[in-house]
């Protein structure tokens, strides 16, 4: 015999109700040649009066079925779910930091794109007749507009590739604390969640050890 408790899920076969409660009838079965040395017949509900349970054990052979020498009922809480492993807090923390840290750039180049747009060329005195327009302030004009679009283009390129990684950062973060929340659900025992066990000690039909009454 091993030293595990193998866990056996049990269906209801009958139901008989009386004035002050019922009497329900689970069977289940388990292979009696790879015998544990605890069976633990689990989901079975709050309101099972302890005192109450018997257990029957069985074989489909004309072999004697194992012996149950003890019988316990006991408190079972959810399991740790190992597919929902903890989350490092500094994990969560480093990635709500580097979501700050783009919108803080996002904001920066904002303020810059408002700034350029509503860069304007001062109006300048008109040029006499006898003189016309002056080569070098034409070309500096020129040049403040080519400046401001080549500035205001850069600047469409750096939010585009922000709001990309803002959206990757805020997925990062948000499936960091989904599955921190999943893992925190897992191990918190809820009222309604809560399940009772009986855990029954087994022998070998032929073992000298006395059976008692369960």
């Amino acid at each position: 015999m091993g030293a595990k408790a193998d866990s056996l899920e049990t269906a209801i076969e009958r139901v008989a109700v009386y004035r002050e409660g019922a009497r329900v009838i689970r069977s289940g079965s388990f292979d009696a040649d790879d015998l544990p040395e605890t069976l633990k017949i689990t989901g079975l509900p709050l309101c099972l009066e302890d005192q109450t349970v018997r257990v029957r054990l069985l074989r489909s052979d004309k072999v004697a079925p194992p012996r149950a020498n003890d019988l316990r009922v006991v408190l079972a809480f959810p399991g740790e779910d190992e597919n929902l492993p903890p989350v490092d807090p500094e994990e969560i923390l480093a990635a709500r930091l580097r979501l700050k840290e783009l919108g803080g750039k996002q904001k920066v180049i904002r303020h810059s794109v408002q700034a350029l747009e509503s860069l304007q060329l001062v109006s300048r005195p008109p040029a006499s007749k006898k003189d016309g327009p002056r080569p070098d302030a034409v070309a500096s004009r020129m040049a403040l507009l080519q400046f401001r679009e080549q500035e205001l283009a850069r600047a469409y390129a750096e939010l585009e590739k922000l709001r990309s990684a803002i959206r990757e950062a805020d997925k990062v973060h948000e499936d960091l604390k989904a599955r921190d929340a999943a893992a925190s659900s897992a191990r918190q025992a809820r009222p309604h969640e809560l399940r009772k066990t009986v855990l029954v000690r087994l022998s070998d039909s032929d073992s000298t050890e006395s059976a008692r009454d369960c």
